[in-house]
This record gives structure tokens, sequence and C-alpha cells, in this order.
């Protein structure tokens, strides 16, 4: 069994859990067939482990590129 990458596991879960076909109004009012709710990916446990591994890597590269050292990220929780 060939093991994924964390971007393409995160994609197929995104897809599966927050990807949404019909017919939607929007809060704008406009009208779509297409929905998505990443929230619905992001908190759950490992949507959000897979956002979080793949969001400290691009971290640190750029923090390389940048010649800069970054050790942790901190932020507001939820909706705060």
């Amino acid at each position: 069994m060939k093991l994924q990458s964390p971007k393409q596991e995160l994609l197929e879960l995104l897809t599966r859990k927050s990807v949404f076909q019909g017919s939607f109004t929007l809060a704008s009012g406009a009208q779509s067939d297409l929905y998505i709710d990443a929230r619905l990916t992001t908190l759950d446990p490992r949507g959000a482990h897979l956002v979080g591994q793949i969001g400290w890597k691009l971290v640190k590269e750029t923090a390389a590129q940048l010649g800069k050292s970054i050790d942790a990220i901190g932020g507001l929780t939820i909706g705060a």
C-alpha cells in the first residue's frame, strides 16, 4: 500500500468532508451550485493535524528563505 503525502491526504479529506454540490444561497444572497465549508475539515482531528503539519512546514520553509528562525507559533482560538 502506497502512503499518501500529507497534502494529498488533506485534499481528499477536504473533498470528502467539506465540498458540497447542490443549490445553495450564499450569505451575499447569490446562488451557487457549489459550497465549501473547510471548517468541517479543520475541526476534524485528522484534518487539524494535517493543516498544522503542512502549515508548519510552509512556515519553516518561508522563514528559511527569509533567513529567519521560528521555533513556535501561537494565536487566538477559533472565534476569538
